[in-house]
């Protein structure tokens, strides 16, 4: 292969990703579902009770379950991404112009640019970037207990009687009882579904795997927690919390 070829393809490789990934969330626009993302990679993670497939995408209500030594590694749109890490519990939530992760036990990392929101629930906190710039950080919630670490940017916790301001250096923890407290006459949310249900998600997604080629070119530009975990071929050598 001469020098002109091998540089014309090095520049087509990433547009073709690109346009890849656009020809399938264009495609799942027309059957009237948006995903939320796609995952780039995972070890011994389900959704919706089904293995995840790498480049598979991801829809509002998926539910997803981490094993032991296992990992998941999710880009969403406008720069937004998350990494869960073992012995997670967490399901997505699309709403106006932002997404939450209702992380019902584990560790995630997240990261959301300036603009775009990427929020986390645990119990009845809601953990959330502060605008002015790039927010990146730690969400734990291991055994009834709530702990944030901020890596860049700030973050604000917020929950019936309580706002609390984390900043990078000064993780905050917090125990059951804030977690459960509940607002003065408050019920139990029933979720409006998004009128596809599992079956329809698990076909769809079957359908909208994204190539190799945009998976790899994706996976590269995640970015990578502070600790190291198991890894797949197909996933960064990364995780998120203590082991």
């Amino acid at each position: 292969m001469d020098q002109n070829t091998k540089t014309i393809r090095e520049l087509i490789t990433p547009w073709a990703a690109l346009c890849a990934i656009f020809a399938i969330t264009s495609g799942l626009a027309l059957a009237g579902l948006n995903p939320v993302g796609f995952l780039v990679g995972s070890v011994a993670t389900t959704i919706d009770g089904h293995d995840a497939v790498s480049g598979a995408a991801l829809f509002d209500e998926d539910n997803f379950r981490v094993g032991n030594n296992g990992l998941a590694v999710a880009k969403l749109s406008g720069g937004r991404e998350f990494v869960l890490g073992r012995d997670s519990v967490a399901s997505i939530s699309q709403g106006a112009g932002s997404v939450i992760l209702n992380l019902n036990a584990g560790r995630v990392s997240i990261q959301a640019e300036e603009g775009k929101s990427l929020r986390v629930k645990a119990g009845e906190l809601l953990i959330e970037p502060v605008p002015g710039g790039m927010a990146t950080g730690d969400v734990a919630l291991i055994n009834g207990q709530l702990s944030v670490m901020v890596k860049e940017g700030h973050f604000r916790l917020s929950g019936p009687g309580l706002s609390l301001l984390a900043t990078k250096g000064k993780p905050i923890s917090l125990g059951t009882r804030e977690l459960a407290q509940k607002p003065s006459g408050a019920g139990t949310a029933v979720a409006a579904g998004n009128g596809h249900g599992v079956a329809g998600k698990v076909a769809l997604r079957a359908d909208t795997v994204a190539s190799p080629t945009a998976i790899a070119h994706v996976a590269a530009h995640v970015p990578q927690p502070a600790c190291q975990h198991a890894a797949s071929p197909s996933v960064p050598a990364t995780a998120c919390g203590n082991q």
